[in-house]
């Protein structure tokens, strides 16, 4: 957090803002994603301090844009073999991106890390994200995983060189994006995904931007077996294993935070106790730290299951369930973030449908922090 004299100054400290200093002792959660959307790109730096002044009440001390350069429907050419991106920033002369429409001047990420900075959040920065249709019809093979590696190096170092040097101080991680999960056909992949993505990816990251950047993903793990063949997925000790040995193979990457699949996958408790107690003993034995990922929502409607093209959307969970999930998982993992701040607890969230679901979780989530 900023050094600030007191509460007179225009920019107020993070105790100020928030009306006492962060002293909860009760499980809560750290960090939290944030998706930039249509709507959020089109914030002034004073409409982002607002918004992070109201995460910063609920002790959230840093969060993750999940990524700030997505990809569009437009199909993929030899030129741009993952396709077309739009960015939340002023891009240098990248290939294959143009800056997304109707942002403020400067683009989306400087007033954003602005806000951050003024509110005293640390920033951990996602990066590129190819359209869905082009992440389903691509072999993962090698080629794959280089281009990919490729995309996401030239997009960081772009980033990088965006950010005004008042801002950098503020951004302590990347994240890598790709959700890996424990389906078993994974296992074949751990060469390529190791070898031609993570570790040059994180190794390039320390020695060319900052040695002191985390870098890090979120997998997911299901093993909900109503809803899952148990020959489909790793179980925990395996999957467990199997990041084992993509740490070995790449030791550049610092962490993992797994996400919990419990907004619509069906994990229960259990299932989250039983991969990500095996994932933390993994962890530690070579020598890595843990986060988890707690899912804030769940599918409507409430019968929803199987294929998401059965499913309409997506709601805040119940708040019972979304504090049981944190002391759930903070007894295991030292650092919680979540998914996702706009869709699921901003009481500033816009065009949604259920933008006053939102605000009422967001209430009962600060009566539970202040308790």
């Amino acid at each position: 957090m900023m050094n600030r004299p007191g509460c007179t100054i225009v920019v107020m400290s993070l105790a100020c803002v928030v009306g006492k200093s962060a002293t909860t002792t009760k499980p809560h959660l750290d960090g939290i994603f944030l998706s930039i959307n249509n709507a959020t790109s089109q914030w002034t730096q004073q409409q982002w301090r607002e918004d992070l002044t109201a995460m910063a009440r609920v002790e959230i001390k840093f969060f993750c844009p999940r990524a700030l350069v997505v990809g569009t429907g437009e199909p993929p050419t030899a030129e741009c073999p993952l396709g077309f991106f739009e960015t939340y920033y002023e891009p240098s002369s990248l290939a294959c991106m143009r800056p997304a429409p109707n942002m403020p001047i400067n683009g989306t990420l400087t007033h954003l890390m602005s806000a951050a900075r003024d509110v005293g959040l640390d920033v951990h920065l996602g990066l590129a994200l190819p359209a869905q249709h082009v992440l389903e019809n691509r072999t993962r093979d090698s080629l794959f995983y280089r281009q990919l590696a490729w995309l996401q190096w030239t997009v960081a170092q772009d980033v990088w060189e965006s950010i005004p040097n008042a801002n950098k101080s503020t951004v302590k991680g990347i994240y890598t994006v790709l959700e890996e999960s424990n389906e078993i056909g994974s296992l074949e992949q751990t060469q390529n995904l190791a070898g031609h993505y993570l570790e040059p990816l994180s190794r390039d990251i320390k020695a060319n931007i900052s040695d002191d950047l985390l870098v890090w993903a979120s997998p997911y793990y299901v093993g909900n077996l109503t809803r899952h063949r148990d020959s489909d997925i790793m179980d925990p000790d395996l999957y467990a294993e199997w990041w084992g040995a993509i740490f070995r193979m790449a030791p550049h990457l610092d962490f993992i935070a797994p996400q919990d699949s419990m907004g619509a996958n069906g994990n229960s408790f259990q299932n989250v106790t039983d991969y990500l107690t095996a994932i933390a003993r993994v962890s530690h034995e070579v020598g890595r730290e843990v986060w988890s990922n707690v899912e804030l929502f769940e599918v409507w409607p409430m019968n929803c299951t199987g294929s998401w093209s059965h499913c309409s959307g997506r709601h805040p969970g119940p708040i019972k369930r979304i504090t049981e999930q944190i002391a759930n998982e903070a007894n295991i993992a030292p650092t919680l973030i979540a998914w996702e701040w706009h869709s699921c607890l901003s009481p500033y969230a816009q065009d949604l449908s259920y933008g006053s679901a939102i605000k009422a979780t967001y209430d009962a989530y600060l009566a539970y922090v202040q308790l």
